[in-house]
């Protein structure tokens, strides 16, 4: 996605201390890249929270608690993370739709549904919503006592090319699935998992995607990643 300018908040992708991907999933860390065995290798199964832990509605946002971090989800964003809030603190900029906590994918070729545009511009479903800030219908949602689950179908990212338009949003030919829970023993560790499903009967070129793209405000500017072959096995960052 390309964003357009905003004087209150910048575009800014930076990590909120840490991100630690393998596979589908990531770990968001406040303070330190500790991982715990329990959490090795990839999983389907989602990491026990604290006790404490609890979910809850508040408006149109979902909420993941567990007394030190709070994450919320928009749902009228195709669930997107709006909210990763540290002793009061919010992370994240949430200032439209293409900001957030968020998945975004790309065709590494040019898109024939709108004479062969590209990038942005061409195949990009994204998990938020449009350009024009539509948001991305939420077609499941479901609040477990220490995890979130969603499911959207996210729109394109510029609908104007693709028989849409500013009051005309168009859906994309795929699905987003999203997990979110705490990692076990570590209350300042959260793990988002992602599967997505194309469901058009096109086919789209490898290239790179937002997975997940990580917009936070601007005084958040340091970017620290884990780039070695051994995640979830406390190896030094």
């Amino acid at each position: 996605m390309s964003l357009p300018s905003a004087s209150a908040k910048s575009r800014t992708i930076a990590s909120l201390s840490a991100i630690c991907t393998v596979g589908g999933a990531f770990a968001l860390l406040l303070l330190s890249c500790s991982f715990l065995d329990s959490a090795k290798g990839p999983s389907n199964v989602l990491a026990a929270a604290p006790e404490k832990t609890r979910t809850y509605r508040e408006g149109s946002r979902l909420y993941l608690d567990n007394g030190t971090v709070k994450v919320g989800l928009e749902t009228k964003w195709g669930g997107s993370i709006v909210e990763v809030d540290w002793h009061g603190m919010n992370f994240v900029n949430d200032f439209d739709a293409g900001r957030e906590i968020q998945v975004a994918v790309y065709d590494g070729d040019p898109y024939p549904a709108c004479n062969d545009c590209s990038k942005e511009q061409g195949w990009n479903p994204v998990q938020g919503g449009d350009w024009h800030t539509h948001g991305s219908p939420l077609l499941a949602q479901t609040l477990e006592r220490d995890s979130i689950y969603t499911k959207t179908q996210p729109l394109y990212w510029q609908p104007d090319n693709k028989g849409g338009g500013p009051d005309k949003p168009v859906p994309s030919d795929v699905f987003i699935e999203q997990w979110v829970s705490f990692l076990p023993d570590d209350p300042n560790a959260v793990k988002v998992r992602y599967k997505i499903t194309h469901f058009g009967s096109d086919h789209h070129a490898s290239t790179l995607h937002e997975f997940p793209a990580v917009y936070t405000n601007p005084e958040f500017s340091r970017f620290v990643y884990y780039a070695v072959d051994a995640p979830w096995t406390n190896a030094p960052c």
